[in-house]
């Protein structure tokens, strides 16, 4: 599937990577390329340019070590970004529902705080798991596959 992370996002990825290498291994890092992927476009492929990227963070030496306190402040602006994007995007709806799209003098103000305390009100979404997945009992999954093989030879 799409997961929608581009160049730079791998860029900062791999220094983070970096980071956690250099604060709990000496800097050691293994990074694999298990193949199996779409290639199109080859060397100037979304693929072939992410690879490139991360190599070339990896090329770079650095000391810097993962900083937990700096983690936080990040995570911090991140979810302040959202709920200004999220408030952006209540105020264009509320537009869009009050006036059919029409901005009427004098009203911004109220419908810009009326987003956002709508935005503030929303809880901050993690984004959605790949899939979500329920306890595996392994042993009756297994007596399934066993009574199915059994019925497909008889």
């Amino acid at each position: 599937g799409y997961v929608g992370v581009t160049e730079p996002d791998y860029a900062w990825l791999t220094r983070e990577l970096v980071k956690v290498a250099n604060s709990c291994c000496q800097g050691r890092l293994v990074s694999v390329l298990e193949g199996g992927y779409r290639t199109q476009g080859y060397g100037v492929s979304a693929f072939a340019r992410s690879v490139a990227t991360h190599v070339a963070e990896l090329a770079c030496p650095t000391r810097a070590t993962y900083d937990v306190a700096e983690a936080v402040v990040e995570r911090r602006q991140e979810e302040e970004a959202q709920r200004r994007r999220r408030a952006e995007h209540y105020s264009q709806q509320l537009q869009m529902h009050i006036y059919g799209g029409k901005t009427i003098e004098g009203d911004t103000a109220a419908i810009a705080s009326a987003a956002a305390a709508a935005a503030a009100a929303a809880p901050v979404e993690e984004p959605p798991a790949k899939r979500r997945r329920g306890a595996v009992d392994y042993a009756e999954l297994n007596r399934q596959l066993e009574a199915e093989k059994a019925g497909a030879n008889q």
